[in-house]
């Protein structure tokens, strides 16, 4: 009973704001003119529709300018991708002018190694004198001469340490105590030809070549 009771008065309130309202606005009405009020209505039609169609204008613009949009922005990320690459082709053509220009350096350093040891060869070919052509072939006949009958003497000491070792075994058959006396007396006559022999070299060399230095005598 309570409940229905209070629904009947927020029912009853809200049924006298509504009259009261309808009072208010009865106060504020006019007499309205139709004909000007339709001229009013039409022309405010064509300027809705005017703007209806200004409207249309826009969004089928606005299309036109977002398509236009999708393809820039294409465009600006493939502009984008070839700035990157071109950043990357720059740096490595950096790193490849900076090792040019080290190489480069290098060379240069050692252009100018060769050219003050070119300089040092050619006045030490400046200095240099070589020896006369014709001492050259002279000398060189000489030492030829001197290596046959070097060859020659070894022949010779050859066959007559043979015919030593052939006399030595006679002498041991036939008599020990000869044998002994003849031994050593050959050996003082071969020491005897051998001093004979080097100091007969050393002449020789001394007369061939003066400037020469001396070398170990040939023990025969």
């Amino acid at each position: 009973m309570k409940l229905k009771t209070k629904t009947y008065q927020t029912e009853y309130s809200r049924m006298k704001s509504q009259q009261q309202q309808k009072l208010e606005l009865r106060e504020r009405l006019h007499p309205v003119d139709l004909d000007k009020l339709q001229i009013e209505n039409q022309e405010l039609l064509q300027v809705l529709d005017f703007k209806t169609r200004d409207l249309l204008d826009l969004k089928r613009t606005v299309g036109r300018r977002g398509q236009n949009l999708v393809s820039l922005k294409s465009k600006l990320n493939d502009t984008i991708l070839s700035l990157k690459n071109m950043g990357q082709d720059i740096k490595q053509k950096e790193a490849k002018y900076t090792f040019t220009e080290n190489k480069e350096a290098q060379n240069l350093n050692d252009l100018l190694t060769a050219e003050v040891l070119n300089q040092s060869i050619k006045k030490l070919n400046s200095t240099f004198k070589s020896p006369d052509v014709h001492s050259y072939l002279k000398m060189e006949m000489n030492l030829n001469e001197l290596r046959t009958e070097q060859q020659v003497w070894e022949r010779r000491c050859r066959n007559q340490r043979q015919t030593i070792i052939l006399l030595e075994h006679q002498l041991k058959q036939a008599a020990p105590v000869s044998y002994s006396r003849s031994r050593s007396t050959f050996r003082t006559t071969r020491s005897f030809s051998s001093k004979s022999a080097d100091s007969t070299l050393k002449q020789r060399d001394k007369v061939n070549f003066p400037h020469a230095t001396p070398t170990t005598p040939m023990l025969l």
